[in-house]
């Protein structure tokens, strides 16, 4: 029962120091050396970022963007336009997620945003815009092998009015 304790409590103590490492600002370094703050991809825009998503960006999508970041624990790719409902709601069906979209009142902005945001391409955060409902799909969860390279893909649809939603598109 000694051993049991001391063992126990061993853990406890490196949780706890390891917590306030954190805490204090320390956060431990990716073993194959890249940077723990993501970094943006070159040359990474709407096209590539649908290519790499497996999202077919519709013909007259209005107001393209998208961007990669590298992280040392997962890359992250953005994608954003505006089309007609019925196409979005295709696209949003195309991912097959986990739920329906939930409707999603909107936060106020961060403070500090996350390292990689649609502020990288001169977006509010889905989080944040009025008029919203979201969802997300883990692609290796529910076989889909053409995104299986996610861990997860977040969508957002904001109801812009005149019939036209905007798409935000997350995956990692």
């Amino acid at each position: 029962m000694k051993g049991r304790t001391a063992a126990v409590t061993v853990g406890l103590v490196a949780v706890a120091a390891a917590g306030l490492g954190i805490a204090a600002g320390w956060v431990p370094e990716p073993r194959d050396n890249r940077p723990v703050t993501p970094r943006w991809l070159e040359g990474v825009g709407g096209e590539q970022a649908a290519a790499r998503l497996r999202v077919t960006v519709p013909a007259d999508a209005r107001d393209v963007k998208g961007a990669g970041a590298d992280g040392w624990d997962a890359d992250s790719y953005l994608l954003s336009f505006t089309v007609p409902h019925a196409e979005a709601e295709a696209i949003a069906a195309d991912l097959r997620l986990d739920q329906p979209l939930k409707p999603h009142p909107p936060l106020p902005p961060a403070q500090n945003p996350p390292p990689v945001s649609f502020e990288h391409l001169g977006l509010p955060g889905p989080d944040t815009v009025p008029n919203a409902r979201t969802g997300s799909v883990c692609p290796p969860c529910i076989g889909d092998e053409r995104r299986s390279k996610f861990q997860t893909i977040g969508i957002t649809l904001q109801d812009l009015g005149d019939g036209l939603t905007r798409v935000y598109l997350g995956g990692q």
